[in-house]
């Protein structure tokens, strides 16, 4: 458009063939230059262009002097005051510095300023997940607008510097079972989201939204029940049992990782390594006797030797051959660590000491990591079982990762959820046990949530 709005004012030099400036039959090619004079468009052109040009200058100029004026009453998308609160944030010593909002995507801008200001980003920073809240004493950045239980460092414009507190109500102290509740008896489930077996084959199911565990027998017989820990315990995610009896659930609201005894009366907690955990998921045991740990909102997976309580970590945020995004699911079988790595859209699989091994696509998980997705690996059969809770399927792939099959649970309520996946090998027979999150709020019996699938314990 602007060279026809020009013309041709500088004119031009053009090479063309000419076979016939040279005669000898080579088969080369010469060429002739031609010339065109410059030319000048109409009038009315250049008026045209010059008028553009002068009505965008203008324009710039205007949006410079408007955006410059209306420092106090930028919203969000031009990040107004942000860069101070950030710095006051820093000035606070707190590391990490966890980043909420209130739908727009506020975080990008700490994420932007922690570059120019040379920091270590994914160390400096968690940004919170959907429906996750910040641990106590965590320092906080916020575009909600206003915080509760909070201590308020600074507000300016469209953002909050607070330090999350604790609330006011009594802290839960009870280290033993409490009663059952009549309104929600034994045996039910409000989105059951982690599945665990002990030695005997008993079931032990994180009732999430319910905040407790429960306990069955191999043939779904209700044995008990426990509620809490140190403080209540909120949002139960992923159960393991020990050789020796003893119960770890991850404990996503909170950030840590709570130890039973084979009874169910609370023994211990544990926030995690280095920064803590945020919102830690599945977890399995592995044939050393350590718990691995899906540590979703850290992206990595968290070793922890129930011996020393010492914890390691692998993973990194990434797309790369041992970099995780989103993970929520693992399993511990025939020496190796599988990792259902939800955000990039496939299964990674490691060593027990955290070295890359191999990988393969579930392109089905795309944008579904609300559902929780789940792995649980068949050494008897070779296969590996994969939840997909949005399309309501149970992946089997080969030990290569070539899909080889799929189920799919009866629906609750007209939907199919699958969410936490086991493999029981006992006097029932040789099992994959699927736990299906149910539909939103609804109460789900065990006897319907809880589904048995026998499978072949060969290739």
């Amino acid at each position: 458009a602007i060279s026809w709005l020009l013309g041709d004012p500088l004119g031009r030099r053009e090479a063309k063939p000419d076979p016939g400036l040279y005669g000898d039959g080579d088969g080369e090619e010469a060429f002739t230059v031609s010339s065109t004079e410059p030319s000048s468009p109409p009038a009315w052109r250049r008026v045209v262009l010059y008028t553009l040009i002068a009505a965008t200058a203008l324009q710039a100029s205007a949006f410079q002097v408007m955006f410059s004026n209306s420092a106090g009453t930028r919203g969000i998308e031009f990040n107004a005051a942000y860069e101070s609160v950030l710095d006051q944030a820093l000035a606070e010593g707190t590391r990490p510095i966890y980043l909420d909002e209130g739908g727009e995507p506020a975080y990008i801008h700490a994420y932007w300023y922690g570059v120019q200001k040379g920091l270590d980003v994914p160390s400096t920073f968690v940004h919170l997940l959907d429906n996750e809240f910040p641990p106590y004493g965590a320092l906080v950045i916020s575009s909600e607008g206003s915080c509760k239980d909070c201590e308020m460092i600074a507000h300016e414009g469209s953002f909050l510097l607070y330090r999350k507190k604790r609330p006011n109500a009594a802290e839960v102290t009870t280290t033993k079972p409490t009663p059952q509740s009549p309104e929600m008896p034994p045996g039910v489930f409000v989105r059951p989201r982690g599945i665990g077996l002990d030695l005997a084959g008993n079931r032990y199911i994180a009732d999430t939204d319910n905040a407790r565990i429960q306990k069955f027998d191999s043939n779904g017989q209700f044995l008990m029940r426990f509620v809490t820990g140190k403080e209540e315990m909120l949002q139960p995610h992923g159960v393991a049992v020990d050789a020796s009896g003893y119960i770890y659930v991850t404990e996503s609201f909170r950030h840590r990782l709570l130890k039973f005894n084979p009874d169910g009366t609370y023994l211990k907690e544990y926030t995690g390594p280095e920064v803590g955990f945020y919102g830690p998921r599945d977890i399995a045991l592995g044939p050393n006797g350590k718990l691995y740990i899906v540590d979703q909102g850290r992206t990595r997976i968290v070793v922890f030797d129930p011996t020393n309580e010492q914890f390691t970590a692998f993973g990194t945020p990434g797309a790369g051959q041992g970099q995780l995004m989103e993970p929520t699911g693992v399993d511990v079988a025939d020496g190796k660590v599988f990792v259902a790595d939800t955000g990039n859209n496939r299964v990674q699989v490691f060593e027990l000491d955290g070295r890359f091994i191999r990988e393969w696509p579930v392109p089905q998980w795309q944008k579904n990591i609300q559902t929780f997705p789940d792995i649980a690996f068949d050494v008897a059969g070779r296969r590996a079982y994969v939840s997909n809770g949005a399309t309501g399927d149970v992946f089997i792939f080969d030990i290569n990762g070539k899909q080889i099959g799929a189920l799919r649970p009866a629906p609750i309520d007209g939907r199919v959820s699958p969410s936490a996946l086991d493999i029981y090998d006992g006097p029932g027979g040789h099992q994959l046990l699927i736990l299906h999150m149910g539909n939103g709020s609804t109460p789900v019996a065990s006897d319907t949530a809880v589904v048995a699938v026998t499978i072949e314990g060969k290739e």
